[in-house]
């Protein structure tokens, strides 16, 4: 009897674990990011409240290793709501309209076709509103297909930055005048 229910339990306990697994890969964590204090260090801004985030710049970051097409539709929702929440909280402050989101995506190791698309429809979604995308810390094969589905060429390669804090520096740089606070 005893080893009928820890065998049950077992099983239980792994069923759990997958269906975990599965949902996250389904749904993964996409969050704001935001700068510590007189560092060039960006976490997350639920995770740490002390960080601040950099006026007129977006950071986002996707919390999964890999992107392809059971997930690619969910992501970009994600960030187009993110990006439009901002968007419209900066309009109403006067000088903190948003003109840069940055996606990190420092945990991504691989992605497939369709979220290259994905990509380059946030792109032309960022475009049409003004504002410019950049990506930080993009994983060597990530980087590489995205070089050979051309969405670097698309992006800019002038917009694709090795951590986050080289990609706000170098859009603060590109809008002269914009003031960092952190």
């Amino acid at each position: 009897m005893l080893f009928g229910s820890v065998e049950i339990g077992l099983r239980v306990a792994l069923a759990i674990s997958f269906a975990k697994i599965i949902i996250q890969s389904l749904r993964p964590q996409v969050e704001g990011l935001g700068r510590l204090q007189g560092t060039n260090i960006f976490c997350s801004v639920k995770q740490y409240p002390v960080a601040c985030r950099t006026p007129a710049v977006q950071v986002i970051r996707i919390d999964t290793s890999f992107l392809y097409f059971i997930n690619a539709t969910f992501i970009k929702k994600r960030i187009m709501e993110w990006v439009r929440a901002e968007v419209d909280t900066s309009n109403e402050k006067v000088g903190e309209r948003v003109h840069s989101v940055f996606l990190d995506m420092s945990n991504v190791v691989n992605i497939d076709t369709s979220e290259l698309v994905g990509l380059e429809e946030i792109h032309k979604e960022l475009a049409s509103l003004g504002i410019q995308m950049a990506i930080a810390s993009p994983g060597w094969q990530a980087i590489q297909k995205m070089k050979l589905a051309h969405v670097v060429d698309r992006i800019g390669e002038d917009w694709i930055f090795l951590t986050v804090g080289e990609a706000v520096e170098g859009c603060l740089t590109a809008h002269k005048g914009s003031a960092m606070e952190c």
